[in-house]
């Protein structure tokens, strides 16, 4: 896939290669004339500057690094690496065998594989927002069930089975990729590579909380259903953060991000709003204002 992946357009800019950038552009938006976009494009690269990694701890940076954090933060919390990780103990603990335990762990990796896949093809379709809801809402009824199935007195090794594959369905649609696509797309260029190397290490760092917690908080409260339901708390706080904070990007310009981020939206989740280009120089020029005043 990357020997056919086409080169940033963005970045073909800022390395002087215009008519590649422009070639590229012609590629991705399927039309001849991109004069518009390449304008603006080169407009909004001309008031970037080199990004220092103090910039992201300021306005308005910052607030992306923690919308981004979050996303990661709560990806973790929701539990999903503890059911991939301790799958086998989960299935055993709802009353599967020695087999029957190993072929639902493996069930499990082919359904997030599939899943993965078919949210690739759907998240511009729906959209980033919609996808997180969706996905939310599916985990948080998901997560109720496997600790109902695992706390009954009776065993419902169909019920936890079931309710588990439909849980990593719900992840991989929404939290297993929008993070990773959301991170990429609301970061202004000079500030990605920063800003998504602090979101991944929230990723990896809850990552290896949950992974470790997972056996003493088992032990600690006294059985796994109460863990799950641990998890699904944290995944409604996830729901509401999502609600608050996430911003719909889908078919939204980088350039129009970036205005909306140095224009001063007042919400992060108003920073995928269209922008109306024929509104008055004098908008266009405050904003760039505020990303000189900013870099």
């Amino acid at each position: 896939m990357a020997f056919i992946m086409p080169q940033s357009p963005r970045w073909l800019m800022l390395k002087g290669r215009k008519e590649e950038a422009k070639k590229v552009l012609q590629y991705l938006l399927g039309k001849s004339d991109v004069s518009e976009t390449l304008s603006e494009m080169e407009e909004s690269l001309r008031h970037e500057s080199a990004s220092h990694w103090s910039a992201l701890f300021k306005k308005p940076l910052f607030s992306l690094i923690l919308m981004t954090f979050g996303l990661f933060v709560f990806q973790q919390l929701s539990g999903i690496n503890a059911i991939m990780y301790y799958g086998p103990e989960v299935f055993a603990s709802a009353g599967f065998g020695e087999k029957a335990k190993l072929l639902a762990q493996l069930t499990m990796g082919l359904i997030n594989v599939l899943a993965t896949i078919f949210g690739v093809w759907v998240i511009d379709k729906l959209g980033r927002r919609p996808l997180l809801f969706i996905g939310f809402i599916g985990m948080i009824i998901c997560l109720a069930l496997v600790a109902y199935s695992l706390g009954s007195e009776k065993s419902h090794p169909t019920l936890a089975l079931v309710s588990t594959l439909l849980y990593v369905v719900f992840f991989a649609i929404s939290l297993g990729g929008v993070p990773y696509i959301m991170m990429s797309e609301v970061f202004p260029l000079k500030a990605r590579s920063g800003g998504m190397a602090i979101a991944s290490c929230a990723n990896w760092l809850f990552n290896m909380l949950v992974s470790f917690s997972f056996g003493l908080l088992v032990e600690k409260m006294g059985g796994m259903e109460n863990v799950f339901i641990l998890y699904a708390a944290c995944t409604v706080v996830g729901l509401v953060f999502s609600w608050v904070y996430v911003p719909e990007t889908k078919g939204r310009p980088l350039e129009e991000i970036e205005h909306n981020l140095y224009e001063g939206k007042k919400k992060l989740r108003d920073l995928g709003d269209p922008i109306n280009y024929q509104s008055s120089a004098k908008s266009k020029a405050e904003c760039c204002g505020h990303c000189n005043h900013s870099h």
